[in-house]
């Protein structure tokens, strides 16, 4: 390792990219099954490259194979800060972000459709999911005396959420009326406090469900609406998306999402050309409606 060069290191780049994946028939979203996404070989680049910072600091090498910046053709590991046409060649090429998958209004009424022969307990857990737009670990960790009942509120305690800042969400009358109902269900299996949403199987009775089947019970429901790409958090982005078209605004829907910057919530928006299209319309008729009448006055 010590005498390892740049042409080594992208053998090694090149092994990562290629190389089979052990859990790529088990990800959805990962359609080849080969290769670690760019994010853990960003992440095991930095690592050889400290390394090698470190060989540097101790007199045992004189430069860092991995560098920093991007290898260009012209002048090996740098920044260019002016590159010309075609000079940048990457380590590792970044790919653009990729947009998940929602379902369209028809796609939402089949899995709607599809959540009628599910217990209880998963049609409560997949509504109060969607509206709250929480997180699988959010909403196994519910306790009971998280739901306000006379506001239709659910709080989100800071141990429980993603980033440690809690936050309120809402639920329907809708929601509510199944919550009701699971929990008059729910006394037979454990009477009194403790996590919302339990297990009902032999082997685990009575204890909180775990985010492996909020995926099982969300894997179901996709197959029997024929929409194999739905998964859990597609209810958390289709929720936002939704928000987002019924003209709330990004700073409100970045409280609600428990989101810290707003960038991280436009990549949870999810806009067609036609809702973009409606915005801009309604938005601008007005001045619309001024400047063709202004042109029909000059035309007179």
């Amino acid at each position: 390792m010590e005498t390892a060069t740049k042409a080594d290191l992208g053998g090694y780049v090149q092994d990562l990219v290629t190389r089979p994946n052990p859990h790529g028939p088990q990800i959805l979203h990962l359609h080849s099954g080969r290769g670690l996404s760019d994010q853990t070989i960003q992440l095991r680049l930095t690592a050889a490259r400290l390394y090698y910072d470190h060989l540097i600091e101790t007199g045992k090498r004189g430069r860092n194979p991995v560098g920093r910046g991007k290898y260009t053709r012209r002048n090996g590991f740098t920044v260019v800060l002016h590159p010309l046409p075609g000079d940048e060649r990457p380590l590792v090429r970044r790919k653009p972000a990729r947009q998940p998958w929602l379902p369209n209004d028809e796609q939402f009424t089949q899995l709607l459709t599809a959540l009628t022969p599910e217990s209880l307990r998963n049609q409560a857990l997949f509504l109060l999911m969607y509206d709250g737009a929480l997180r699988r670990e959010e909403l196994v960790l519910l306790e009971m005396t998280d739901i306000d009942w006379a506001h239709r509120e659910v709080t989100l305690r800071p141990e429980i959420c993603k980033n440690g800042s809690g936050r309120l969400v809402l639920f329907t009358q809708a929601t509510g009326a199944r919550l009701r109902a699971y929990l008059e269900y729910r006394r037979t299996l454990r009477p009194g406090l403790g996590r919302v949403f339990l297990s009902e199987s032999d082997r685990n009775r009575a204890s909180g469900i775990s985010p492996d089947m909020i995926n099982k019970i969300m894997r179901a429901i996709a197959l029997r609406a024929g929409l194999p790409p739905f998964h859990p958090h597609t209810l958390r982005h289709l929720r936002l998306t939704h928000m987002a078209r019924c003209g709330i605004s990004e700073h409100i829907i970045a409280e609600y999402a428990g989101h810290k910057s707003l960038d991280t919530t436009r990549l949870y928006i999810h806009l067609s050309g036609r809702d973009i299209s409606a915005v801009v319309t309604s938005r601008m008729e007005d001045l619309d409606a001024w400047i063709a009448s202004t042109l029909k006055e000059g035309e007179a």
